[in-house]
């Protein structure tokens, strides 16, 4: 019986055809048996995200902790989303799985936007929650804002990020950062959009200015990015909320 002669290059290239066959199999098996389980917490995260804004993040993420059906059950129903354009006209949709990702591609005039509709325990509407994506310094951002019932008044937060440094425009997914746009106003005395931005840098009181807060020391890009996202974002849901 003829022997393998373990340095001859069939034999390396038939075992490494080997390997690689195995290591193929053994990725396949995972990603179908962890894809499903990805997009489940991908998907809860993003209720939990949705909720947070409209009911405070650290109550949302507390409640999650010590029950995670329960967010599923408070999301089901309180929550209604819907799609509309910039416009502000509903149009046919699922928003849950409008990706704004590839919607920024299109004019805005030709996107579909997701806004969710959240009601309180009592049925009235507790906040409209619009979300948003942008640029940051290093990669996007992300995130989302809420209205409360008046369509005026900033209720809740949440951004996140891709690559921002840490400890500089990486704080926008502090809480103590998205708690500043609490209460601020996007609209001016008399109706029109004014948005509300971060100004330059940190430690000045704005507490008397209904449309500007404390930026990021440091992290002028980022903040500027989130800046550019909001104004973006809330002009356009606008037109439906004013609906």
């Amino acid at each position: 019986m003829a022997k393998f002669n373990k340095e001859s290059n069939g034999y390396i290239i038939g075992f490494a055809l080997l390997l690689t066959l195995i290591a193929g199999g053994v990725l396949t098996m995972l990603t179908l048996t962890l894809g499903p389980i990805q997009k489940k917490e991908i998907e809860f995260e993003r209720k939990k995200f949705i909720l947070g804004t409209a009911f405070g993040t650290e109550t949302i993420s507390q409640k999650a902790e010590a029950d995670k059906a329960s967010i599923e059950i408070m999301y089901a129903n309180q929550v209604e989303g819907i799609v509309v354009n910039a416009k502000g006209d509903k149009i046919e949709g699922e928003a849950g799985k409008i990706n704004l990702k590839k919607e920024r591609v299109k004019p805005m005039e030709e996107r579909s936007l997701p806004i969710y509709i959240v009601k309180g325990e009592d049925g009235d509407v507790a906040a409209y929650v619009m979300p948003m994506y942008g640029d940051g310094l290093w990669d996007n951002i992300w995130g989302y804002a809420a209205v409360e019932s008046d369509k005026n008044t900033i209720k809740g937060v949440v951004f996140d990020h891709k690559g921002e440094t840490p400890g500089l425009g990486a704080r926008i997914t502090d809480t103590e950062v998205q708690a500043r746009y609490i209460g601020k106003k996007i609209l001016g005395d008399n109706g029109e959009f004014t948005s509300v931005s971060m100004a330059k840098g940190e430690g000045q009181n704005f507490d008397s200015d209904p449309h500007t807060l404390n930026g990021l020391s440091g992290a002028t890009i980022t903040a500027n990015g989130v800046n550019d996202m909001f104004s973006l974002y809330l002009q356009a849901y606008l037109n439906y909320l004013k609906k």
